[in-house]
């Protein structure tokens, strides 16, 4: 598969296990703190974690064999080199589509500095910047502002001016961003969607209990609520004060707090990230199985030390005939000279020899190994550790083989 196309695939299904995991587990809670923590660590953690590889601790045996094979004949993958596929195709829509919704997101960044310019500068409120528009748009923040619209009452501004110092200093406008446009690249997929409507909904109901619990009157606020709630919302990348979810709004303002020990539900997110972690690293991939394998074999040995073989059978030998020798023969395939600085047999059975100049690039070095079969009747499996000033540093071979006394 197209490695991008496939770090795509990686990305959105992370995201859809996290939304689901909170559908299931987080939602009714009201740690609000917690679950914007989740979200924000569900979109990095999506992002990060198909880029780290772990297949060689999982499955060092199977990378080690593939890298030492060396094909007597090129390795075509089924598929290559046919012009325009239709996974080109795919990924070409999926740019074409992002385009457009970060060419949206654009336009709306481009209407707010419109209507910041067209704003006029008020009081400060406990630090946030605070302006007056003059369009009939519903109250909302950006980053470090306040856009209020001076038609509104006295005790309507004060729930609105509260609600969104709350925003501002939580720096909710980063989530929001942050979300549109992973939305803007993962438009196709429904459940990223879902995950940043329960992210936008989270950071209201936040921003709600702030209010509460600095002493607010609750059936006041929920007044204030819903007579705002009547002006329409101009800007969708902004901290909007009636956000479209009034009546979740309440019945979650009206909830009983949780139970402390449901906290205990965050920590199942270790295993599932590494559950995940391990199913994208497994080298066993039934997407991607046949074109890894047929990649890594063909370009195995570009840039290594690399050795003609890794074991040397020498089926049965007699005892009588003596000692037995193996070459195995290194290939620089490096920029630079290579030495083997030491080779360690496995017991005293085994004597080695090797080439001990410097390997230049393209020229070939040897390794002999010499085993002495004298009172060693029946099978053997010795190891040899070739160490070198290259890539790899250590190389591990093996000789065997059965001794027959007769």
């Amino acid at each position: 598969m197209n490695p991008e196309l496939l770090y795509i695939l990686k990305v959105n299904i992370a995201l859809g296990v996290f939304y689901i995991f909170y559908w299931l587990l987080l939602q009714k809670d009201t740690f609000y703190l917690w679950k914007r923590y989740y979200f924000l660590a569900a979109l990095f953690l999506s992002l990060l974690f198909p880029l780290v590889d772990f297949s060689g601790f999982f499955s060092p045996v199977q990378v080690q064999t593939i890298q030492q094979i060396t094909p007597l004949f090129p390795i075509n993958v089924s598929g290559a080199n046919k012009g325009f596929s239709m996974q080109d195709g795919i990924l070409l829509a999926i740019i074409i589509g992002s385009i457009v919704l970060l060419v949206r997101m654009g336009i709306q960044l481009i209407s707010l500095w419109k209507i910041h310019s067209k704003s006029t500068p008020d009081e400060n409120f406990n630090d946030c910047k605070i302006r007056k528009m003059y369009t009939i748009t519903n109250p909302f923040s950006f980053f470090r502002t306040i856009y209020i619209n001076p038609a509104l009452n006295d005790e309507d501004l004060k729930a609105i001016l509260n609600h969104e110092q709350i925003h501002v200093s939580q720096w909710h406008s980063i989530d929001i961003m942050l979300f549109e446009t992973i939305c803007a690249l993962c438009w196709y997929n429904p459940l990223v969607w879902l995950l940043r409507h329960a992210m936008r909904q989270n950071i209201e109901f936040y921003t709600d209990k702030q209010i509460l619990e600095a002493g607010y009157d609750r059936r006041q606020y929920q007044q204030e609520l819903l007579k705002v709630s009547q002006i329409p919302t101009y800007l969708k990348i902004a901290n909007n004060f009636n956000f479209n979810h009034l009546k979740k709004r309440i019945t979650m303002m009206n909830k009983k707090k949780s139970n402390r020990m449901q906290l205990l539900k965050f920590a199942l997110v270790v295993p599932l990230f590494a559950g995940m972690t391990v199913l994208a690293n497994n080298n066993v991939s039934l997407i991607n199985q046949d074109t890894k394998l047929t990649v890594e074999v063909k370009n195995s040995n570009a840039g290594k030390f690399a050795v003609d073989k890794s074991t040397h059978d020498f089926k049965t030998i007699k005892e009588k005939d003596g000692k037995v020798t193996a070459i195995f023969t290194f290939t620089n395939n490096t920029d630079k000279p290579v030495v083997i600085t030491n080779v360690k047999p496995s017991c005293g059975c085994t004597t080695p020899e090797w080439t001990k100049e410097p390997i230049a690039p393209e020229k070939q070095g040897h390794v002999k190994a010499t085993y002495d079969p004298a009172g060693r009747p029946g099978p053997f499996d010795k190891t040899i550790t070739v160490e070198t000033s290259g890539d790899p540093s250590s190389i591990e071979l093996r000789i065997k083989g059965s001794v027959d006394i007769n």
